[in-house]
């Protein structure tokens, strides 16, 4: 500080330095007034701690991000979703923070702010957590978006809400939806406001068609116009002789056409407003068969006669069968579908068993003689070869039925032709195969270039490292490029594996897969098998160590087997706990008197739980801790197995997890 002429007191920056002369040394000093530059900067400061005050105030998610991913801010909040300081961020990249799939997602929407200047909503969801997320775009004086600045807001309390409200409606729904009855609510003025299925079903109304109208459209006169003054009776006497009881009434379909109900009528209160929820069944097949009873027998004979001409008009084949196997009944709906008519079904005495076509007949037999000892529906699609010689997908259902006394007495089914809904599948299955196949063609070239940036980036150290200034620069660089180049090729690596076993599993499930056997050696398998994921481990500072005892060669399908156990390795380098060993160890074994080989791969992580161990070998369901993973992996290992003649199985213990595989040694 220094003092003016008159008296004021302002800040100065003093620089003094010796200047020796020919005779005596003098000391020369430049003063610079800085009283407003020290102003500017205590202003600065100030707006900094209120700005971050501002920021830190706030419970929600506040980053500033730069163009290229970079944090240039983030409040308390923000940096404790990281558990993490904010000072930790600040100028770090969203690369380094967030998993590579998810910081290209955000980095997507931040360029599409950029790009178009108008700010972004979007909800997403992380470690169970749900946020609300809004990214606006930072604009400078020549109006050009500079940065970003994210808002998000947890919302998972609102989401649980929101799911159990409609986890709440969705069992209503299934409820109205599932009733074998019409269920309708209306209001103290009669106007519907719940019709469901059943009731489009028993009245032949659509829903929006009765929905706001009165429901006194659904009876005939004279009770159509009673009806008003039925509820308004109701309301001003609260007399409640109609509710709670069950009445007969006559209820008119859409068609004009009427049939006896069978009505129940309560009040319910939702808040202060006042319902009325009344459920009908249909009771004119009860009428019916009272009526029945007060037939003669050839009454009786031509009633029977006119619902079998009914039931021949469904689009799928009813049938009984007796306990000894013999058709009983089976509706004429066969002749349509398999060519074969009632009667001849009947000669032959087993249904249809001999149109079975040879590939499904194991199964088929398996699911006639699973129904004799289960007292529930049992379901089955397999296929037949009709009369004209199309084949035909069907789907049977077959149900035990059982006497008062539970002893069995026939069984029921229905069978409905289900070829087109087959087709379609198929249609789709082959279509995913051709995306997975035009998949390997460009990641091909991927990797190649890959590989061609690998080698330039060392070319360009070595060129660097000749040249100092140069050096200082790059060093900072080099060892991350060098690290997301391999995380790349990683990643591409293990894309690469998905794709061969998602073309391989799709050659299995469509049985064209021939296998290919050869004679190796183990230790050939196993020197590839460490050549690919020596890299891989080596970065997460784990080791592979492969052994075996084998003294013979091995006779299987070689590149099979390797893919299975790529996909066991791959996974064992991607869960292990760092730092530690992976074994991958090969041992004769007897099983049946056949020769056997038992390959298993072991590593440290956590147990699984019981519910990823059921699910462990199922299509798309992924077992590591992270839920990463496309869920093809295991279910390939157990498809490959079974087609080798083999199998695949786990144990565990607190500390490690091993997969075995075993073959026979053709």
């Amino acid at each position: 500080m220094a003092i003016k002429k008159t008296g004021e007191i302002f800040y100065i920056s003093l620089y003094v330095k010796e200047v020796p002369l020919a005779d005596e040394d003098i000391f020369v000093g430049i003063v610079e007034d800085i009283t407003e530059r020290r102003a500017a900067k205590m202003a600065l400061a100030e707006e900094a701690e209120n700005s971050k005050a501002i920021m830190n105030a706030t419970s929600e998610t506040l980053f500033l991000i730069g163009l290229e991913g970079n944090i240039i801010a983030v409040n308390e909040a923000g940096a404790k979703r990281f558990n993490a300081h904010p000072a930790d961020l600040v100028g770090k990249s969203l690369y380094q923070i967030l998993p590579l799939e998810l910081a290209l997602s955000r980095m997507e929407r931040f360029e599409q702010v950029a790009r178009t200047g108008e700010p972004l909503v979007y909800e997403d969801e992380r470690d169970g957590k749900f946020y609300t997320s809004t990214v606006y775009p930072v604009i400078d004086k020549d109006a050009r978006v500079t940065r970003c600045a994210l808002f998000a807001t947890d919302i998972t309390e609102r989401k649980q809400w929101e799911r159990a409200l409609s986890e709440r409606e969705a069992k209503i729904r299934a409820i109205l939806d599932s009733a074998a009855d019409a269920i309708i609510l209306i209001d103290d003025k009669g106007m519907v406001e719940i019709f469901n299925p059943a009731g489009t079903r028993i009245f032949q109304w659509a829903e929006e068609d009765v929905i706001g109208k009165n429901v006194k459209m659904l009876m005939p006169e004279p009770f159509q116009s009673e009806h008003d003054g039925h509820i308004e009776k109701y309301i001003s006497s609260e007399e409640k002789k109609t509710l709670g009881h069950l009445q007969e009434i006559p209820c008119l379909r859409k068609d004009g056409s009427r049939f006896p109900g069978e009505l129940y009528v309560t009040e319910v209160w939702l808040g202060r407003t006042r319902k009325f929820l009344g459920v009908i069944r249909d009771i004119s097949e009860r009428k019916l068969a009272e009526e029945a009873l007060k037939m003669s027998h050839e009454d009786l004979r031509e009633s029977y006669l006119k619902y079998s001409a009914i039931m021949d008009h469904i689009s799928c084949v009813i049938y009984t069968v007796s306990v000894n196997g013999e058709p009983t009944f089976i509706s004429n709906e066969a002749e349509m579908i398999m060519g074969a008519c009632a009667s001849e079904c009947f000669k032959r005495g087993r249904l249809w068993d001999d149109l079975v076509v040879k590939e499904d007949m194991a199964k088929y037999l398996e699911f006639r003689s699973g129904i004799s000892t289960s007292r529930e529906t049992r379901k089955l699609q397999y296929r037949i070869k009709c009369r004209d010689g199309n084949i035909v997908w069907l789907e049977d259902k077959c149900s035990p039925i059982h006497d008062h006394e539970g002893k069995l007495a026939y069984y029921q089914g229905i069978a409905e032709d289900i070829t087109e809904l087959k087709n379609l599948e198929q249609m789709k299955d082959n279509f995913f195969h051709a995306v997975v196949h035009d998949l390997k063609s460009p990641m091909t070239g991927i990797k190649l270039e890959l590989d061609m940036l690998a080698g330039q980036i060392t070319s360009f150290s070595a060129e660097c490292s000749a040249k100092e200034q140069c050096r200082s620069v790059y060093t900072g660089y080099e060892a991350s490029m060098k690290q997301k180049v391999t995380d790349i090729g990683e990643g591409i690596d293990q894309l690469h594996l998905m794709i061969q076993s998602l073309l391989k599993l799709g050659e299995i499930e469509e049985e064209k897969l021939e296998l290919q056997y050869e004679a190796f050696g183990m230790n050939d398998l196993f020197g590839e098998l460490e050549r690919d994921f020596r890299g891989r481990a080596a970065a997460k500072g784990e080791t592979i160590e492969f052994s075996h005892t084998l003294s013979g060669m091995v006779i299987a399908d070689f590149k099979l087997l390797k893919r299975v156990l790529q996909n066991l390795v791959d996974n064992a380098v991607k869960y292990s706990t760092a730092n530690t060993k992976i074994t991958v160890n090969a041992v004769p074994a007897k099983k049946d008197s056949v020769e056997n080989i038992i390959i298993s791969v072991t590593n440290t992580g956590e147990p699984l739980t019981g519910a990823k161990i059921n699910a462990l070998f199922q299509k798309f369901k992924t077992h590591g801790h992270a839920e990463s993973g496309s869920g093809i992996g295991l279910f390939f290992c157990h498809k490959t197995m079974d087609m080798l003649g083999g199998g695949i199985s786990v144990d565990q213990d607190a500390s490690t997890i091993t997969f075995h595989i075993f073959f026979p040694n053709a």
